[in-house]
């Protein structure tokens, strides 16, 4: 029987590349890369988000990169991982000194109500691939109006970032260490996932079978779905997204 410990600690191999269209779309494309397989590039020229969105890449500077997890490292419901890729971006921005981050469900790290990193997980045959997107600094003009008012820079917050590719392998470190936190089960990752959330208590709009509604953020369930409190009771989303609706803890900070 194999270690389930040695099946997540494997050395990365970090492919850069001056520029693809998109990371996620180099790795997808692979007939069968193996475990500890990333890629990096030092532009994206047709970056994804989660519903098909645009990544817009700013001319200043952004760390565009995606990795290979296999089925044997994450045996887990699928798109938890998404959750276990945004605590791994929160630690490593963490150790840089960075502060008032949270992370706010599904897939983005925010400060304050800014978005500072996103992330995009896929899953292929073999495994899932997880990109990453962080804002290292950049300027109003290059992105949309609507857009330039919900992101915020690393360069913004007075934070000296090493470059991509030093950010990239801290970051492969912490998903690391949480993928070995997990091979129990997600427990501990729901539990510091809690503890790093901005919007328990926050009253989010949501989908229902194509009904808006809104709801409280209750937390997550133990498999990673959220919960949430709307007018007909507890309601878990295991898929799709929120928006603010109001958040109690903006007048804490």
């Amino acid at each position: 029987m194999v270690n389930p410990r040695n099946e997540v600690s494997l050395p990365w191999k970090i492919q850069e590349f001056d520029e693809l269209d998109s990371t996620n779309n180099w790795l997808m494309q692979q007939p069968s890369p193996p475990r500890g397989q990333a890629v990096l590039a030092l532009r994206q020229t047709a970056g994804r988000g989660r519903l098909g969105r645009k990544w817009e890449v700013g001319s200043g500077g952004q760390l565009t990169g995606s990795f290979f997890i296999a089925s044997s490292q994450w045996p887990h419901f699928p798109p938890a991982l998404t959750l276990l890729v945004g605590l791994a971006v929160l630690c490593a921005l963490e150790d840089l000194g960075v502060e008032g981050l949270s992370l706010k469900w599904p897939n983005d790290l925010l400060w304050g109500r800014r978005k500072l990193a996103g992330i995009l997980c896929e899953s292929r045959p073999g495994g899932m691939v997880a990109g990453v997107g962080v804002n290292l600094k950049g300027k109003a003009e290059d992105y949309s109006r609507e857009l330039s008012a919900k992101l915020i820079h690393l360069e913004t917050l007075g934070v000296q970032s090493p470059g991509p590719r030093e950010l990239f392998a801290q970051l492969l470190a912490q998903v690391d260490r949480l993928l070995d936190l997990c091979t129990g089960g997600l427990e501990p990752l729901v539990e510091l996932w809690h503890s790093k959330c901005g919007s328990i208590g926050a009253l989010v709009s949501y989908d229902d079978d194509g009904e808006p509604q809104v709801g409280e953020v209750l937390g997550l369930s133990p498999q990673g779905a959220l919960r949430l409190l709307g007018p007909k009771g507890e309601v878990r989303l295991w898929s799709g997204e929120v928006e603010f609706v109001s958040n109690p803890y903006d007048a804490a900070k």
